[in-house]
């Protein structure tokens, strides 16, 4: 069955390069993270329940069904009423960085008014060189609501981060904004997980990779080597940072966790050298072993995972919605409650969840195809960067179900809305 994985995904490969013009595009970056995972996996540096035969149909069946949605929304135009999406594309020479710099800074304002009071309560639990040895602490405190945290702002920064790719990317690195990616680690920080380290991480590489497709050529010939030094250098020293805060967060939560017996001699040999990569190979491979479980013992209930975020809003309303804010624990053998975008979207809509997969794949497709067509696109790009992330990190998760991405959606939207009805304004005015 991994063999028939492969030659699905080699065949999605080509058609997507057919479709979409590059090998680099989010079908190819799905195909080879959930190779990855698959591969790891089935690597048996743990010893994991061998996996069932439809537990890879389902693997390879929502495999299809994004990769075919992203690939129609990245190869057709949509038409809604009679305005093509694709039909007003701002020019980018008289695009207006100096409100976008003013754009960026607002909400990055606006996300320090919760991310500064919590990385302050937290400094003064632990102190300014105990956040990193107590990132297991932080996370277990967040978790069981021990720690009063200042919610619902934060998620804001990742809409600054976006905007500020956009604008590096065009024009250049600024000063100021080193104080928005340090207000990111802080809020990354503050909450102790990996999650937020790795949305800091794509929100800024996302918009900063994605090439435009109209660029002038006589601007290719004259900037491509300057502007790819420019741009290996902040990737690198972005890329770095987070790698090493990653790691530590890593390790610390490694040291919080008992490795079990059921290990290969090799993984065995490995956790001797360094103790947290035992920790990194269960957090990619252990999703996949909770799928093969969940399909022994499946259940439904609608929209629990989707909708996670709205039914505890209208819950504080007095409504009485079923909520779920975790999947149950399974034994994979170990404890695990994690089990990939695919678990989370068959309990909230059985067999309709393909569907449901597509759609995603489709709205990704969509505002990559925009981005692509206009790098000053906000809305597509803030689109593009939370349906990527999701696509990323869906071997784990799925991320939709995620408060921080939701108001990530609600506040891409807002900020989008607001922009393009000054920028239209402004040009109104012009003409």
């Amino acid at each position: 069955m991994y063999l028939l994985f492969v030659i699905v995904s080699v065949f999605l490969l080509m058609l997507a390069k057919n479709t979409i013009g590059k090998w680099i595009n989010p079908c190819a970056v799905y195909i080879v993270i959930w190779w990855i995972a698959l591969s790891i996996h089935d690597l048996n540096l743990i010893y994991y329940n061998d996996m069932k035969k439809v537990t890879y149909l389902y693997i390879i069946a929502y495999e299809c069904f994004v990769c075919f949605g992203i690939m129609f929304g990245s190869k057709y135009k949509f038409v809604f009423g009679k305005k093509n999406i694709y039909s007003q594309v701002s020019s980018e020479n008289d695009f207006d960085y100096t409100k976008l710099d003013k754009l960026i800074y607002a909400t990055a304002i606006f996300a320090a008014c919760a991310i500064i009071p919590n990385i302050m309560m937290i400094l003064v639990k632990y102190g300014f060189s105990g956040i990193i040895s107590n990132m297991a602490d932080i996370y277990a405190a967040r978790e069981s609501g021990e720690m009063d945290y200042v919610n619902y702002f934060a998620p804001m920064i990742y809409v600054s981060l976006v905007l500020m790719s956009i604008r590096i990317k065009k024009e250049g690195m600024k000063f100021c904004f080193i104080l928005v990616i340090v207000l990111a680690i802080l809020n990354a920080l503050s909450f102790g997980g990996r999650n937020n380290v790795m949305y800091t991480v794509l929100t800024i590489l996302l918009p900063f990779l994605v090439n435009n497709d109209n660029r002038n050529e006589n601007m290719k010939a004259v900037k491509t080597n300057k502007f790819n030094k420019k741009r290996k250098r902040i990737v690198g020293v972005v890329i770095i940072l987070c790698v090493v805060i990653l790691y530590k967060i890593n390790m610390q939560r490694a040291l919080a966790t008992v490795i079990p017996n059921n290990i290969s001699p090799l993984m065995k040999s490995l956790v001797t050298k360094n103790y947290s990569i035992y920790k990194t190979v269960q957090y990619i491979s252990e999703p996949i072993s909770y799928l093969d479980v969940y399909l022994d013992n499946s259940y439904f209930k609608f929209g629990v995972n989707t909708f996670y975020f709205w039914y505890k809003q209208m819950n504080k309303l007095g409504f009485n919605l079923p909520i779920l804010t975790t999947l149950p624990f399974y034994n994979v053998p170990m404890q695990c409650n994690v089990g990939t975008y695919i678990t989370e979207l068959l309990i909230d809509f059985s067999w309709f969840g393909l569907f449901i997969a597509f759609s995603f794949g489709l709205i990704l497709g969509i505002s990559y195809r925009r981005f692509r067509v206009d790098n000053t696109d906000i809305l597509a790009a803030l689109l593009m960067t939370i349906f990527y992330i999701a696509l990323i990190l869906s071997f784990f998760m799925w991320h939709i179900r995620s408060t921080t991405i939701w108001l990530f959606i609600l506040y891409s939207v807002f900020v989008s809305l607001v922009w393009n009805r000054f920028y239209r304004y402004k040009h109104r005015l012009e003409k």
